[in-house]
């Protein structure tokens, strides 16, 4: 029994480890990219000010500069409301995990010079997954995305998931540099917190890498 409470405590805590390392993650997102958006804007409102305060207003200069402000609070709209579907996609919880994983792929294709493609077998159906199944895959799809942007330089990541009597398999293969798994300790790829995940659903993690050959993370949970 004092086994079974200690690696209960464990789980526990490594969860906890995993969700302070997203949080961590967030916030340097923000402050990267919505601060850095809305200093922007308040440099160029000062060049409005400036244009306007002159004794001959400067018009034309105002409203160029209040057209740069338009399109930096569009671009730190866009950045608040893709980290905010980061934190918890609605389209997971609605329509289930082909559909948060098609919004997914959309959105990394969209932000960053990577061609993702998506191919999902035996999921069509609309039947859903368990929540807490569909919520490890995509997070688990969303981290190997993350590190194919930050740190593979791919051109191109294949993403696929199937499902069928007693099983969920989802895997992410890019073609980048790929890396040595033994020799990556602590959590700059996120690695062991997707292990922790895929614990959390007695799944497996199994992740396939070698300088110079791309890798391959695969979960396999059983239903």
């Amino acid at each position: 029994m004092g086994q079974t409470r200690r690696g209960i405590s464990g789980g526990v805590a490594e969860v906890l480890a995993a969700q302070e390392r997203e949080r961590a993650r967030v916030a340097r997102d923000l402050h990267d990219q919505v601060g850095q958006s809305l200093t922007s804007v308040l440099l160029a409102l000062r060049l409005v000010e400036v244009a306007l305060d002159d004794p001959r207003p400067d018009l034309p200069g105002a409203r160029g500069h209040l057209g740069e402000v338009r399109e930096l609070l569009t671009d730190a709209l866009r950045d608040v409301r893709e980290l905010a579907f980061e934190l918890r996609p609605p389209l997971l919880d609605d329509f289930g995990l082909p559909a948060a994983l098609e919004r997914l792929i959309a959105s990394v294709e969209e932000r960053n010079d990577l061609d993702v493609t998506l191919a999902m077998e035996g999921l069509e159906g609309g039947d859903r997954l368990p929540a807490d199944v569909e919520t490890v895959a995509y997070r688990v799809v969303q981290e190997a995305l993350t590190n194919v942007v930050r740190h593979a330089q791919a051109s191109t990541a294949r993403v696929s998931a199937s499902g069928g009597p007693g099983f969920l398999r989802v895997t992410v293969i890019d073609d980048g540099v790929g890396f040595t798994p033994a020799e990556v300790a602590g959590p700059t790829l996120g690695l062991q917190g997707m292990r922790e995940r895929a614990g959390l659903t007695s799944g497996r993690l199994r992740i396939d890498s070698r300088p110079g050959a791309g890798t391959s993370v695969l979960l396999e949970v059983p239903l």
